[in-house]
């Protein structure tokens, strides 16, 4: 029930369990051949991944629907990940990974919507489970929630929503700078790589000319009975588009022969063989960064075999829209992932200039990388610091302090009405239940077929046991306990019934 806090919420605030404002509908996952794309039935939502800021994506329906919500009701992940939010855009059905809440008392859905979203945390912590993390009912149930009265939340959600629209058009420009800045980090490696005569000339030799190119070693071999060692590794995840991310080295267990054959020297230039295919032949130049460290086999080397090339210099080219250009086009493609082999990336033609030249290159493309990156940074930066206002928005309006007080009605008739909804719904449930459902109901509060004959002194009528027993008014529930029965009971004469005796005896 709920409680008024006056010390951190103002006076006519209250603290109260989500499950005494709002009706939970856990999601149920229909059949599978119910699915459609072809708009026949309902849409049909299923989880976060649908989800978009407000309201989920349509991508497909169901003709026969389990469990449903109607518009504006929030649907809430409860399987994982748990705790993202959304509003059904219209009436809808909702598989296992959803639940949906309605509120009574005309709470506002938008303002509880926010307020999920401020304690999602907490909610995420209420998952149990090991493969999958899942949150339960009873657990959505009871989660608190502050209930200003009506007035207050429209209020708060308005205020919210200009302030969310303000930083957000912030972020959409923070995020439209970065794309500028890509786009002009292309235009800068398109000029410096067509500077020069050499350039001019068109003078280019194939990477395989000027370097040995190799693949990594293989996971998942049998090395049982076998002298092995366990060395850190290069995985494709740790390989980015001229940079490392070493936050997570992993190890591998190899032959001691395999140390040689794949360890890594300052200076080796680095390929990626998959991925997405406008990113296929990332790398970056290595640098001794750690120890004996040896790559897998989707991470090529390149290791330089003459003096008149730069390893930088062959590392910024690849990263050039050239370079990009002939992995995307001579890439493989299947259902998920595209891919280079070492003939592609041998192939891969490098423009020919003096070293000279290829140092200022480098020393020129230096300079800038290291404006771009810094320009780049304050750019994610302030994207990151956005969401963290938007946070400290939520958490002022949810204790009182994002709006001055404001004359509103009390507290006390905002749940005298949600109380009058709850049973309203109560009522029209039970008006809905089905008639199996209603005699099933009665069932766990009348006398069984069992009952009834243990009870009786004399054999008794079918049709006597029937009347007596809370199946009357529905005649297959009561043949389906009888069938079950059938072993225990006797027909003493045509049509009359009885337990057999050694039942009787023992009960």
């Amino acid at each position: 029930m709920k409680k008024i806090i006056n010390e951190k919420l103002p006076a006519e605030w209250a603290i109260s369990k989500l499950s005494d404002i709002a009706h939970i509908n856990m999601g149920q996952s229909p059949s599978s051949d119910t699915y459609n794309l072809e708009g026949v039935g309902l849409p049909f939502f299923q989880g976060k991944a649908e989800f978009g800021d407000i309201y989920p994506k349509v991508q497909k329906f169901c003709s026969s629907p389990l469990k449903t919500a109607e518009k504006d009701d929030i649907l809430i992940s409860v399987r994982a990940p748990i705790g993202p939010t959304n509003l059904a855009p219209q009436k809808c059905c909702i598989g296992r990974g959803l639940a949906s809440i309605k509120t009574f008392g005309n709470i506002s859905h938008r303002y509880l919507l926010y307020y999920l979203r401020l304690i999602e945390k907490e909610i995420v912590e209420l998952g149990t489970g090991t493969t999958f993390k899942a949150v339960s009912k009873s657990n959505i149930e009871n989660i608190d929630i502050i209930i200003p009265p009506l007035e207050e939340q429209n209020a708060i959600v308005a205020r919210v929503e200009e302030l969310f629209s303000e930083l957000d058009n912030a972020s959409l420009k923070l995020n439209e700078l970065i794309i500028k800045l890509n786009i002009h980090k292309q235009s800068f490696f398109k000029s410096i790589f067509s500077e020069g005569i050499a350039f001019k000339k068109q003078e280019f030799t194939p990477l395989k000319d000027i370097s040995t190119i190799v693949g990594g070693v293989t996971k998942g071999r049998d090395l049982i009975n076998r002298e092995t060692v366990d060395l850190p590794y290069l995985r494709v995840a740790n390989v980015q588009d001229g940079y490392l991310d070493l936050s997570e080295v992993k190890t591998i267990t190899v032959l001691p022969s395999d140390k040689e054959k794949y360890r890594l020297e300052h200076g080796d230039i680095l390929y990626t063989e998959g991925g997405d295919r406008d990113k296929l032949g990332r790398g970056t130049v290595w640098k001794g960064e750690i120890k004996d460290c040896i790559h897998q086999n989707h991470v090529f080397r390149a290791r330089l075999s003459t003096p008149n090339f730069d390893a930088k210099y062959i590392s910024y080219y690849s990263q050039s829209k050239n370079a990009k250009d002939y992995f995307y086009i001579n890439g493989k493609q299947t259902t998920n992932l595209a891919s280079i082999n070492i003939t592609i990336l041998s192939n891969l033609l490098i423009p020919v200039c003096p070293i000279e030249d290829q140092v200022k290159i480098v020393e020129k493309i230096d300079y800038y990388i290291s404006i771009y990156n810094y320009a780049k940074c304050r750019m994610q930066e302030a994207i990151q610091d956005i969401t963290i206002l938007k946070h400290g928005v939520l958490t002022k309006a949810y204790t009182g302090q994002l709006l001055s007080p404001i004359n509103t009605s009390s507290i006390e008739e905002l749940f005298k009405v949600i109380e009058m909804e709850k049973n309203e719904q109560l009522q029209n449930s039970k008006k809905r239940e089905k008639p199996l459902q209603r005699v099933a109901r009665k069932a766990s509060q009348g006398q069984t077929i069992m009952q009834v004959l243990t009870n009786a002194v004399t054999p008794l009528s079918a049709k006597a046991v029937w009347e007596k027993s809370i199946y009357k008014g529905n005649i297959e529930l009561f043949y389906g306990e009888l069938k079950k029965l059938q072993h225990l009971v006797i027909e003493e004469r045509k049509g009359f019934l009885s337990l057999k005796k050694q039942n009787q005896d023992e009960n």
